[in-house]
Order: C-alpha cells, then sequence, then structure tokens
C-alpha cells in the first residue's frame, strides 16, 4: 500500500458559458443528479466519512495498460518508473512536447461516481489535463488548467476549470466533482459517466482514482463532515475552503477505500545496499523476448481484423472526433489513415488522429484491430515481466545462506569497481569527442539541463559529453561545485532525475533502451561521486560529501 503525505491540493471553482453544440441526450433520468448510485462498489469508513473509492491507475503494475498516444505533437514516450521523490512508490511517465497528449482510459467506466482525484508532477507549471465524459447533452471534454480563467471561458468547444497556480516539480493532488464543475455552465446537465483522462505535457501521473459520497452541494465536502463542524452548511458550497478540501482528501485517501495505514506504521525503505523489494525490481525483456512479442502483436491484429467489417463506400456514418463533435456524412473514399465523407457543407477529409480512438472500428478497422492486438500484447508482457521477478525472488531465497558481503565495504561505492571484473561495464572518465550518433541526442539532453538551471536558478552542470562502451549510451556530467555541496538527498533526486531523462531520450531517439543508459557524475577533478551502477543504469547512487 502506498504512503504519502499530501503536498498540496488544487481547488478553485470557474463559471463557463453555454456551448451550442451538444445534443441533449434521451434518458436524462438515468444521468447523476437524478439519483443514480454507483452498483457494485464498497463502501467504507475513513474519518467517520463514508465513500466509496475506485483505484484506475497507481501505476503498482509496473505496466502501461489502458494508456495510449492521442495526440503525437510530437511524438512522445511513455513509462512506469519509480517515483523520483520516492523510490517506495511508482508513477507513470509522460515524457512529451509540450503539445502531446497521452490518454489513460477507463477500463470499466463507473457510473454514478462524480467525482475524480489524481496525483501529477508537472515538469511545466503550465498544462492541460482533460476529463472525457458521457452527459445528457452529449460527450464533453472537460479542461482542467493552470493559473486563472475568466467566468465562461472557452478553448475551442471545450469548457475550462483555472486550477490556479501549480508548481512544478512538486506533486499536487487535484480532486474535483465533475458534475458540479460542468453544472457552472448548465444548470440541468446529467453526467453518465467519466470514460477517460487525458494529459498533456511532461509530467509524472498517480492515484487516478474516482470517489462517491453523499455531498449535497457538491462542494467535496460530504455531508457528514459538514454537518460535525460548527459553521459548515451541507447544503452551502459557498463554505468550502482549500484547507477543509485538503483535509477530507487526507481523510479519504485510500486504495479502493480502506483507510491510509499511518506513516510510522508503514513498511520501511530497504537500507541502502540491500537488493529491493519485488515491487521495486526492474525487469525487462530480452531480444528475443522482443522479437516474440513483435510476432504476437502481428498474430493479435490477424486475429481481430476479421471481426472488423471494412467501411463502404456510400453509406452513411456518424463519426465523434476526439473534441466530442459528431459528424454525419457519406462515405466518399478511405485509406488506412484516413476518410473523406461528403457532408451537407461538402466534403471533409478526416485523419485517423481527428477521430475519436474510442469509435474507430467502423472506418479505420485496421486500427481498431491494433489497439485490441496493442492490448493483448500488454498483458502477455506484464506475465513475462511478473514471471522474471518471481524468478529472481526465488534465486535470491535460495541463496539466502550464501556469504555476507566483504565487511568495510563503503555501502557508497560502485558496485563493480570499473575495469574489475571481465565483461562487467567499465566507466572511464577521461573527457572525449561525443561519437556522432550520440550528439544529437546530448544536445537534447543539454537543453533540458539549461531549463533545469534556469529553474534551479543555478548551476548544476558544469560540462557534459558522452562515450558509447559495451552496447551502453553513458553520459558523463562533470558537476558544480555549489551543487556537489548540497545535501545527500537532493543531490540523489536530481541524480535519478538526469538519468531518467537521458534513457528516455536515449530511447526515443533509437540510440538504447532504457536498461543501457547510463549516467555518470563526476567532480572538478574528474573523480566519479554519482550517478549509475554499472550492473544496472537505473540503480543510483551518490558519494557523501
Amino acid at each position: 500500500m502506498k504512503t504519502r503525505v499530501l503536498p498540496a491540493v488544487v481547488w478553485r471553482v470557474s463559471v463557463l458559458r453555454p456551448c451550442r453544440w451538444l445534443v441533449p441526450a434521451v434518458l436524462p433520468a438515468l444521468l447523476w443528479g437524478a439519483g443514480l448510485c454507483a452498483q457494485g462498489a464498497r463502501t467504507r469508513a475513513g474519518g467517520d466519512i463514508r465513500y466509496t473509492c475506485v483505484v484506475l491507475e497507481d501505476g503498482e503494475s509496473k505496466g502501461t495498460a489502458g494508456w495510449d498516444l492521442w495526440r503525437a505533437d510530437p511524438p512522445g514516450e511513455l513509462a512506469n518508473v519509480l517515483d523520483p521523490d520516492d523510490r517506495r512508490n511508482r508513477a507513470i511517465y509522460l515524457l512529451s512536447g509540450a503539445d502531446t497528449v497521452y490518454r489513460f482510459t477507463f477500463a470499466e467506466p463507473k457510473d454514478g461516481m462524480p467525482v475524480i482525484q489524481w496525483r501529477m508532477r508537472m515538469e511545466e507549471a503550465r498544462f492541460y489535463h482533460y476529463v472525457e465524459c458521457d452527459t445528457s447533452m452529449g460527450r464533453i471534454h472537460l479542461r482542467y488548467t493552470s493559473g486563472e480563467h475568466r467566468d465562461g471561458q472557452m478553448v475551442g468547444q471545450d469548457p475550462v476549470i483555472g486550477l490556479g497556480p501549480v508548481a512544478a516539480q512538486k506533486w499536487v493532488t487535484v480532486r474535483r466533482n465533475v458534475l458540479a464543475d460542468l453544472r457552472l455552465l448548465y444548470p440541468d446537465i446529467g453526467v453518465l459517466r467519466i470514460l477517460n483522462m487525458k494529459f498533456r505535457g511532461p509530467c509524472f501521473i498517480d492515484d487516478i482514482r474516482l470517489y462517491n459520497y453523499p455531498d449535497a452541494d457538491r462542494d467535496l465536502l460530504p455531508d457528514e463532515f459538514e454537518r460535525r463542524r460548527r459553521g459548515l452548511d451541507p447544503a452551502n458550497p459557498n463554505d468550502a475552503t482549500p484547507e477543509l478540501v485538503a483535509e477530507v482528501i487526507r481523510l479519504t485517501d485510500s486504495v479502493a477505500g480502506r483507510a491510509e495505514v499511518p506513516a510510522e506504521a508503514a513498511e520501511p525503505a530497504p537500507p541502502r545496499g540491500e537488493n529491493p523489494s519485488r515491487a521495486q525490481r526492474q525487469v525487462s525483456l530480452d531480444d528475443e523476448e522482443k522479437a516474440q512479442m513483435r510476432a504476437l502483436l502481428q498474430e493479435r491484429i490477424a486475429h481481430h481484423l476479421p471481426n472488423m467489417p471494412p467501411p463502404q463506400a456510400g453509406k452513411t456514418y456518424r463519426v465523434r472526433l476526439r473534441d466530442g463533435a459528431l459528424l454525419t456524412g457519406e462515405l466518399v473514399r478511405m485509406t488506412e489513415t484516413q476518410v473523406v465523407l461528403r457532408l451537407p457543407q461538402g466534403s471533409l477529409a478526416l485523419a485517423l488522429d481527428r477521430v475519436n480512438m474510442a469509435e474507430t472500428a467502423d472506418l479505420f478497422p485496421q486500427e481498431a484491430a491494433r489497439q485490441l492486438a496493442r492490448r493483448d500484447v500488454q498483458q502477455r508482457v506484464d506475465e513475462l515481466l511478473a514471471a522474471k521477478r518471481a524468478a529472481l525472488d526465488s534465486q535470491e531465497e535460495t541463496a539466502a545462506g550464501g556469504q555476507e558481503e566483504e565487511a568495510g565495504q563503503q555501502e557508497d561505492a560502485p558496485a563493480v569497481v570499473p575495469g574489475e571484473q571481465a565483461g562487467e561495464l567499465a566507466y572511464d572518465p577521461m573527457p572525449a569527442p561525443t561519437p556522432e550518433r550520440l550528439k544529437p541526442t546530448l544536445q537534447a539532453f543539454a537543453d533540458w539541463m539549461a531549463l533545469q538551471q534556469r529553474r534551479a536558478g543555478g548551476r548544476i552542470v558544469d560540462r557534459l559529453y558522452a562515450k558509447e562502451c559495451e552496447g551502453c549510451a553513458v553520459l558523463y556530467l562533470v558537476m558544480d561545485a555549489n551543487f556537489l555541496a548540497q545535501d545527500r538527498d537532493v543531490r540523489e533526486r536530481t541524480a535519478v532525475g538526469i538519468q531518467q531523462f537521458w534513457a528516455f531520450r536515449c530511447q526515443g531517439a533509437g540510440v538504447v533502451n532504457l536498461p543501457r543508459a547510463h549516467v555518470v557524475l563526476l567532480d572538478g577533478n574528474g573523480r566519479i561521486v554519482g550517478g549509475s551502477r554499472p550492473e544496472a543504469a537505473d540503480k543510483i547512487w551518490v558519494a557523501e560529501r
């Protein structure tokens, strides 16, 4: 179970103006605001508050099932990684451009759960996050963004809620009542279910959850919580404050409705130098297994495709776009990536990336089959990785009675001294020209580091270069003296972030895969003072001052 302190809460209400493109649904009586209750969910107590919580994504699966690239502008990268602030926790890392959007689709959307919560750690202070839901007025994208937005402001056809200033590089918890936010704009709207969330820009995402509890005024404060507090009225939404909402989040910050374990009762982190727990263990597929997964992907596409009838020219189709708009037109012609529809206003060409990916089967059967195949392959990958972790656990249990580590070994030293064991990666800090193949990746890293230094208000790295060794891409960084004077935990967190960014840049550029992207931190005299351990790139250490 994950245990943490919630560092901040974003809470704000803004008023939105109507938009005319939405079409009313025919069964509003079935929607939230008309008495619908969650089905099959278990209600628990937390701080005397009875509530229902469904955890949709917490990163602990070590996979990325349910995630896909919704808008590639430019193409981004997605991974399940260790939390840069808590190595006992995992999160989803979106490494992408400012306009790249990733989507997390809920495997089983829950009716009657209007409150959504997520944790985020933004690389940039500005962002857009989207919540897509089915409503009595059609499908709506509700945007949540940083900063302040005027009452009634829209972005395109999307209503917008401003969350106020949000600090970058810090975990922030957001809880919103989607029905309350939409009713600021549409007083009579009902919401059937939330379908997915979309995240735009580079960030870490964790703990996506749905909640439900009695809250007559929809101010995020449960009615029973307000009744116990003097001066709070369950029928008055104006008595909620960010501090009270933060307290409610703390009281109901649960995993599937279970009360949070107090910090002092949480399982302690393993001491430095010990093997990580199974939940932290890093494993990956070898080249043969990757080839098998590629073959499986093609096999599953061939399996699903016959169930996807091809579109027919001359037939009328209803098409839902990613911005929620609904079009009806006659199909003129089509390819695997584009269709042309004849509308009353004329012909319209629609590229695949403009169509709602949940409704692609009719017009883009190849893509629909590919999506189903990817889901099948991801399940198989998760099974293989779980088996590898189990095998490692078994090996360690067998060797539990083996020799102890040599007394006096310094815990901060790399597990393998460079050049000491044949076949191990040997770090060579001697400066040398960066190979041409690594120069574009090194430049991308240098641009990112320059941004981090501007944020920090001082130098972190004085110079850097990269080398290729034993099939690995090794980044060498000469750290600034002021950085080396920082506390050890600050230097370690920074080193973790540096390694993760370098690894994703290398993988994105096709240089090496994540496990083969190493970093080495040096002082001004060329002495190694931290970075990756030779046996595992993501095992980071830093020296004592």
